[in-house]
């Protein structure tokens, strides 16, 4: 089971999958804690397009974010729009996601996980959850 203290640590173990209720529960318990964090409906991604434009809207990307991978891996390492001592993305419905776009799903990953790689040089904790 995934608990708030597996989030508060700088890892490039950083991707995780919880079913319904464990996301539910952790997402209640990162909103009491000191992590920014951030809620996004991936079930009906089926581009990078679509999940460009569904995270910047839930992530709160800035205005001159690009909309392409290049671009995400910007943003993703610098979030001075909301400073912060962790950073978590909640993806709901992403069993759909990755049945309808395995390669967009797995595009991502390697961006977090890039993203994560450079945030824990500063001991930032940067975690994305899957919730089936």
């Amino acid at each position: 089971m995934l608990m708030l203290e597996d989030l508060k640590g700088a890892s490039t173990l950083c991707v995780h999958f919880v079913d319904d209720a464990e996301g539910r529960e952790i997402g209640g318990q990162i909103r009491d804690s000191d992590l920014i964090f951030f809620e996004m409906d991936a079930s009906e991604v089926t581009t990078s397009e679509d999940l460009f434009h569904r995270l910047a809207k839930a992530m709160k990307f800035p205005e001159y974010f690009g909309m392409n991978w290049d671009a995400l891996d910007e943003v993703l390492d610098d979030f001075s729009w909301a400073p912060g001592t962790g950073y978590v993305l909640i993806l709901k419905g992403a069993e759909s996601l990755w049945k309808r776009s395995p390669r967009v799903a797995g595009a991502f990953v390697s961006a977090w996980l890039n993203a994560a790689d450079e945030w824990s040089y500063d001991g930032v904790p940067f975690h994305l959850i899957f919730v089936w």
